[in-house]
């Protein structure tokens, strides 16, 4: 029953000694190749995931807050909890950093990505306001899936965490501190978030031509493409 016919032993005996010339699918992808799809892989389910949390509790969170009388506070942990979850993700060297990066990206649920975008196709006529929340909604939505498709580099070690790629992604951490001051002071958290912002950009533009990898310029071009 072991090793005898049908036995997992005689169907591994049988199919170690394969043949390279009938090799398909991903085995014909090279080293670097290979690294490539399995990030795409691993980034397509943390989005699956983020975007998936949206759909499946949003609506019951955003109920529990508008109900509850501190509700609103759920909101804000969520928000300041941004740079703690991508501070551990950016640093994670395994898996531990995925749920990390699902909860600090899209908020533990919170539908902030796809309740402004249905709030565009819910409104009966397209004012500006509806159409700013539609723009609002894909910009975050393009903002998560970059920044989750480098963190995830990082933790696959498709991308090298570098100095370059420390230096950009270190402002949008610091920029999140702020989150619970717009609700005390707006027009500080403008001027504080407009100064962050240009100096992300400074630092993304000073340091784009050292975002590289040694897995080859086609991956070394998705990040620079992706920062």
């Amino acid at each position: 029953l072991c090793c005898g016919h049908g036995s997992l032993h005689e169907l591994w005996s049988t199919l170690k000694p394969y043949n390279l010339d009938m090799m398909g699918g991903t085995s014909l992808l090279d080293n670097n190749g290979f690294s490539l799809y399995f990030t795409i892989i691993a980034w397509l389910t943390v989005a699956v995931t983020g975007i998936g949390s949206e759909f499946v509790i949003g609506t019951t969170l955003l109920q529990r807050m508008l109900l509850h009388e501190n509700g609103g506070e759920m909101w804000h942990v969520a928000q300041l909890s941004f740079s703690l979850c991508l501070t551990v993700a950016f640093v994670a060297d395994g898996s531990y950093g995925f749920p990390f990066l699902v909860a600090g990206l899209w908020k533990f649920g919170f539908p902030e990505t796809l309740g402004t975008i249905l709030s565009f196709y819910s409104s009966d006529s397209y004012t500006l306001l509806s159409v700013a929340a539609l723009v609002d909604g894909i910009g975050v939505l393009l903002h998560h899936l970059a920044t989750s498709f480098i963190v995830t580099g990082l933790i696959t070690h498709l991308f090298p965490r570098s100095r370059a790629m420390t230096a950009a992604c270190v402002v949008p951490i610091v920029q999140h501190w702020f989150v619970l001051v717009k609700y005390k002071m707006p027009w500080v958290f403008i001027v504080i978030e407009l100064l962050l912002e240009v100096f992300f950009e400074w630092e993304v533009i000073s340091n784009v031509s050292h975002f590289e990898t040694e897995l080859g310029f086609t991956v070394t071009r998705v990040g620079r493409g992706l920062a």
